[in-house]
């Protein structure tokens, strides 16, 4: 049997733009029409109540917001997804690393352009190859040029809980692109960034982010150690829920133990998320920052696609091509889990989506087009290039290295031939 809840966390008076089935409604239209949105969306989420476990949906404008809490935690078990059920938010954890690393530069404590070298033990180990300094804001790009690695990234029995510098120390990760060329997504260097905020505030990272993100914004129910230590109710909550296929078939095991926890280890309720959503929309920048100019930074361009002036990541976000055209955010996904976060600063407008179904993309896509609207593609009066200069092989950057070659020449053509 398919059950939906709703659930309204706060006592703000709420609407909220969602789906249509057809056609995206624009943000200004949603506004205008709450009570037809509030039917489409529940039209489409019964419409694609086969692809769904379960469900939590947030989405705010201004001072309206509508919750959907749809599905089960436990199908076997028949717990309907309800206010205390926990989802893990995967790489949407790494927000909480650019979070902190915008607090400390607002502060003067870092300088996102400076030597990452400077702010760390003369001792660490790290994974360099080039000459040319690594810095926040490549660590924020991605494009610090670290490859990617599957060694101890997800384990399925916990581990003895290692300090973050010992993880990253032990990292099977190699530098093979030097800074600031190749746009290359690292979990590795997401942790390295959280290790930076951990030496420079002299506390231990999840410490830092209870005492200066959670606390201020009293996010109780979210968790971020690996073990589920720092927060014991969550711990017990998250035997409730259960991860699932796209077809719904049980995952066993589900919660994976993540040794690079900053990289993708949180976990909470949607309301919390809901509450760290609001406070990036506030105009202010709410009780995380001092300055209006540090949250604006969060959504502002600061790598563009190369030779466009198309918007690519703002502060460690990713631009969502979309109707708005000002919306930044972040997906992630974990064994059993899939989410998503976007927000439009200039719209007011706030989306968050939480699912225990693997790689799902109906809901944490799907939802966040209908409400920021559809990218419609523009023509440019411009000749296009011969494409047959492209002619090579190539692969994702996001590989690990495996390029094992006797000659100079062939492996820099090898990398020459790396599609980002």
């Amino acid at each position: 049997m398919y059950v939906r809840h709703t659930y309204v966390y706060r006592t703000i008076a709420c609407v909220v733009l969602c789906f249509s089935l057809g056609l995206p409604l624009s943000a200004a239209d949603a506004a205008e029409e709450p009570e037809l949105l509030e039917s489409q969306l529940d039209a489409y989420l019964k419409q694609q109540q086969d692809e769904m476990a379960g469900l939590a949906a947030i989405i705010l404008q201004k001072d309206r917001v509508i919750v959907r809490l749809e599905g089960f935690a436990d199908i076997e078990r028949q717990i309907p997804v309800d206010a205390d059920t926990i989802f893990e938010w995967g790489s949407v954890s790494k927000l909480l690393v650019w979070i902190s690393t915008l607090q400390l530069a607002e502060s003067g404590k870092v300088d996102v352009e400076e030597d990452i070298l400077s702010y760390l033990p003369s001792d660490f180990r790290t994974k360099s190859s080039f000459a040319k300094p690594v810095t926040l804001s490549n660590l924020m790009h991605h494009n610090a040029g670290y490859d990617d690695s599957f060694t101890d990234l997800f384990l399925n029995q916990q581990a003895d809980v290692l300090s973050l510098r010992q993880v990253l120390e032990q990292a099977d990760v190699r530098q093979v692109f030097p800074p600031g060329e190749v746009v290359s997504y690292s979990n590795y260097g997401s942790a390295l960034a959280a290790y930076v905020v951990e030496e420079v505030s002299g506390m231990d990272y999840r410490d830092y982010v209870r005492k200066h993100i959670f606390d201020p914004l009293n996010m109780t129910k979210t968790a971020i150690d690996p073990a589920l230590n720092d927060n014991h109710w969550v711990k017990e909550q998250r035997r409730r829920v259960q991860g699932y296929t796209s077809s719904r078939q049980l995952i066993k095991p589900n919660q994976l133990f993540i040794p690079l926890y900053p990289a993708g280890s949180t976990m909470g309720t949607a309301g919390d998320l809901q509450i760290l959503l609001e406070s990036l929309l506030a105009k202010g920048g709410g009780p995380l920052f001092t300055n209006k100019r540090t949250v604006d930074q969060l959504v502002t361009p600061s790598l563009m696609y190369p030779g466009t002036e198309i918007p690519r990541i703002a502060s460690g976000l990713f631009y969502l091509p979309s109707e708005s055209q000002h919306v930044f955010g972040h997906g992630g996904n974990t064994k059993a889990f899939s989410s998503a976060v976007y927000i439009d600063r200039n719209d007011q407008i706030g989306v968050l989506v939480l699912t225990n179904s693997q790689y799902d993309s109906v809901y944490t896509a799907g939802i966040p087009e209908i409400v920021f609207g559809k990218y419609v593609h523009s023509d440019i009066a411009t000749d296009l290039e011969d494409a047959s200069r492209w002619t090579g092989m190539y692969e994702p950057a996001r590989v690990p290295d495996t390029v094992s070659v006797k000659c100079t020449d062939c492996l820099s053509e090898a990398v020459r031939n790396r599609a980002d």
